[in-house]
């Protein structure tokens, strides 16, 4: 069974279920952005997820590299990167809600000694009305240096509505 929604020109599909139970809803926010290129970042700053990879809705812009919410409800967010290798002390990642931080990662090595990257990143659910925005900062202190990667499979943002 499908349940569709008119939007004054054609019809959209909103839910399905299947024959076998699956429920699907092809028309729920969700997003998956990465980086286009490597940087190393010491001082707080704004990642640049400048490459929309699946943007279902086009609520996230490359541009701002904000995700901007549709609808009111529970939203998922997952963000990951790097602890630079050879480099010790902290680094951060911050999820910011409508320009305020909402949650906030942190990674301390103790030694720069350590040759290999380490994976950094977080996963949180909040809640957000229709209009308001998120978007992902990092920084390093004490020696620390947060790294971003061209790619995926390096460093993405992602998010989606769950209800």
């Amino acid at each position: 069974h499908s349940f569709y929604k008119h939007t004054g020109t054609a019809l959209t599909k909103h839910m399905e279920i299947t024959d076998t139970g699956a429920i699907t809803t092809p028309a729920q926010p969700a997003f998956v952005a990465s980086t286009t290129s490597s940087l190393d970042i010491t001082t707080k700053t704004i990642i640049p997820y400048n490459s929309n990879l699946y943007d279902r809705a086009t609520n996230f812009n490359t541009a701002n590299h904000r995700f901007t919410a549709p609808v009111t409800g529970l939203y998922t967010f997952t963000t990951y990167h790097w602890h630079k290798s050879g480099t010790g002390g902290t680094t951060h990642l911050y999820l910011y809600l409508n320009g305020s931080v909402n949650f906030e990662y942190r990674n301390t090595r103790a030694s720069s000694s350590h040759n290999e990257y380490n994976r950094v990143g977080f996963t949180t659910t909040l809640a957000m009305s229709v209009n308001d925005y998120v978007h992902v900062e990092g920084s390093g202190a004490s020696g620390g240096q947060l790294h971003t990667s061209a790619g995926v499979a390096y460093s993405h943002f992602s998010g989606y509505l769950i209800g």
